[in-house]
């Protein structure tokens, strides 16, 4: 497929061959690539979200509609005149439109940040299989999208001793003074999922709940303002002993790479 227009593709020049230096001042060694990104990835301007799942997107003096697959509020990130990553699709009977959103310019910490769910799955896959995160060190993949009790969660783990264990991914694209808040909008959903979590303990799994977050930031919270049922109920979660767990990855040259394990405080109220 042509959009019939010049796009313009990620550029970066950071050398990932020297070590990287985050917007903390923390260094970080090495970033480990996780995947490539396919297709074709183009750079436009956010015009505006006429519903949840349509964004309008300015590219070469052409308004292009695309498809958005967060669901989430994006008020940081949606603002009109902001840079934005798109990616073409290939034309179905199904498909309304023509391209889908991939990232968004984030104005703190001035890197790309990923807005598209639809790729948390495999991004985690690859970070269990490669055991990058100490807490899963030794566990499986025995399914994705594990239904459990009245929930689909994503994954069905299993421990080196035989353990069963449930994990479930939340994305987390709101960011204030190098802190992660999760969620950006409520989340009856997100809430529902951690009640299978901790009703999963008490029949024996193991459960956790892990942030995949764009960009490096000091530590996950719970947005009590936002949504304080959710927090309530994962500040419950942890008392009751699921697991909360964070990740930072970076997108940059048509690839996702994994940067660090991060803190998560479900204890935190923002005030």
């Amino acid at each position: 497929m042509n959009l019939n227009f010049s796009v313009k593709y990620i550029l970066n020049s950071i050398n990932l061959d020297e070590p990287y230096i985050d917007t903390l001042s923390t260094r970080v060694k090495a970033l480990i690539k996780l995947m490539d990104i396919t297709g074709r990835i183009i750079e436009g301007i956010f015009l505006e979200r006429p519903n949840k799942f349509v964004v309008i997107v300015k590219v070469d003096k052409k308004k292009l509609h695309c498809h958005l697959t967060d669901t989430g509020r994006l008020i940081k990130l949606l603002i009109p005149g902001n840079r934005i990553l798109i990616r073409e699709k290939s034309v179905s009977a199904k498909r309304k439109t023509r391209c889908e959103v991939l990232a968004a310019m984030d104005l703190e910490s001035r890197e790309w940040i990923l807005i598209n769910p639809s790729m948390h799955s495999d991004i985690v896959e690859e970070i269990i299989r490669r055991q990058l995160v100490k807490d899963l060190t030794g566990y499986s993949i025995v399914k994705r999208e594990f239904y459990y009790g009245n929930s689909r969660i994503d994954f069905l783990l299993k421990s080196e001793q035989g353990k069963y264990a449930l994990l479930e991914v939340k994305g987390c694209t709101l960011f204030e003074n190098n802190i992660g808040y999760y969620p950006d909008a409520p989340t009856k959903r997100g809430t529902r999922h951690l009640s299978e979590l901790i009703a999963a303990l008490q029949e024996g799994y193991e459960s956790y709940l892990f942030f995949l977050v764009p960009r490096l930031v000091r530590e996950v919270r719970p947005n009590w303002r936002i949504d304080p049922i959710f927090s309530q109920k994962m500040l419950k979660a942890y008392s009751s002993g699921v697991k909360m767990l964070a990740s930072s990855i970076q997108l940059r040259n048509n690839a996702i790479y994994f940067v660090k394990q991060l803190q998560v405080n479900p204890t935190k109220n923002k005030k």
